[in-house]
């Protein structure tokens, strides 16, 4: 490798930081990536520190005002896809309950596949609002991801602790979901 001046460069040298020989990628790289990486941080962090002692109103108003915006935010992500999954309904599958987009906070989303524990004995579930973002953007790509379902709160714990819910098992399932697809008398 030969710098802009003509005179060659030795790819080989050693971090200024952890003294490691390193291969280098530019004739001015002076740490390995591990250590750059570490300074980079370092930086970013002093930085931001002293953003916070500068802009005490902005970090304020962010305080206040940010959360908030952000859990909007999640409850329409929730809810299109509560009604993507539910097919405008927002109806539980099982019992039928719901029936108008004020249900939603009482759906949840039910994987008809239970998530098996991995080989590490940690169940490995996707939960908050990182799943709830991948979920919608499935669905706007038109890539939904398969095997979910939705069911409300309470049959969905009763499928998770019991292995089944207990509108399914009684007889007069049919009768319970009539009534709640009409309405209380």
């Amino acid at each position: 490798m030969f710098v802009p001046s003509g005179i060659p460069v030795d790819k080989n040298r050693t971090c200024s930081i952890c003294r490691q020989p390193f291969q280098r990628s530019n004739s001015r790289q002076m740490r390995c990536k591990n250590c750059a990486l570490v300074a980079k941080r370092a930086r970013s962090r002093v930085y931001l520190r002293q953003w916070r002692v500068d802009n005490k109103d902005k970090v304020k108003a962010i305080a206040k005002n940010g959360l908030p915006r952000h859990r909007e935010y999640i409850r329409e992500v929730h809810s299109e896809v509560i009604a993507f999954y539910s097919n405008e309904t927002f109806r539980c599958e099982c019992c039928a309950f719901g029936g108008s987009k004020s249900f939603v906070p009482f759906l949840e989303l039910d994987h008809i596949e239970p998530v098996r524990a991995h080989s590490n004995g940690i169940r490995q579930l996707e939960t908050g609002s990182g799943w709830w973002l991948r979920l919608r953007k499935a669905i706007k790509g038109r890539h939904p991801i398969g095997g979910i379902r939705v069911l409300c709160g309470t049959c969905n714990r009763a499928k998770r602790d019991y292995a089944d819910c207990p509108h399914t098992s009684m007889s007069n399932l049919q009768l319970i979901r009539e009534h709640n697809l009409r309405g209380p008398i």
